[in-house]
């Protein structure tokens, strides 16, 4: 009887992180299509199917929807297990992962949404990441390989981001395409005053 109990409060949660996610896009979405906070470039508003476009484009809805799925999935059945399933449940891990870091450390600070625009940001950004990240461990059976998997996937982002000089490793952090001078701090805050 324990087991059947355990069963339904899984699937209860699960549902529940799911229906937050898709009541709170849906919502985006409507609001995209309508113009309601969205995106204002040179004074306009873009086109509602470039708004649309944008708007599956974001991280943020991509790794959201990923979570929506898999928590649909474990819903019904709690014990879902498969190497696909197990693909998506990572990707769906790791992408709201790092949604709910970067919302939270860079974007959310520069934001001022408010009202129902608001109680959506908070729900993709800050609940259903938290809800996921809980959900895995709490009721998943654990992932083989996940936490090598999400290093080598993080060294990866890393060494790109290193490439295209977004993480300044033995740069100037002002000025990435400009190695810093060895010789002095002086000379070498002058040479990025410069450019």
């Amino acid at each position: 009887m324990a087991h059947l109990a355990s069963r339904a409060t899984a699937s209860i949660w699960h549902l529940t992180t799911a229906v937050i996610g898709i009541a709170a896009m849906v919502t985006q979405l409507v609001m995209t299509i309508r113009g309601i906070d969205v995106l204002i470039v040179n004074g306009q508003i873009a086109p509602v199917g470039t708004r649309i476009v944008r708007f599956f484009s974001y991280f943020t809805i991509q790794s959201n929807i990923l979570v929506a799925l898999a928590a649909l999935t474990l819903a019904w059945n709690p014990r879902r297990d498969g190497r696909l399933w197990r693909l998506l449940r990572l990707d769906a891990l790791f992408g709201i992962t790092i949604t709910g870091i970067i919302y939270a450390s860079l974007i959310e600070p520069i934001t001022n949404s408010k009202g129902i625009s608001r109680v959506t940001d908070i729900a993709v950004h800050y609940v259903v990441p938290v809800m996921a990240v809980l959900n895995h461990l709490g009721y998943q059976i654990v992932l083989r390989n996940a936490v090598g998997v999400c290093v080598l996937l993080l060294g990866v982002a890393a060494l790109f981001m290193y490439i295209d000089g977004a993480l300044p490793l033995g740069r100037d952090p002002v000025n990435v395409n400009k190695a810093v001078a060895p010789a002095s701090t002086t000379s070498a805050r002058a040479a990025t005053m410069d450019t």
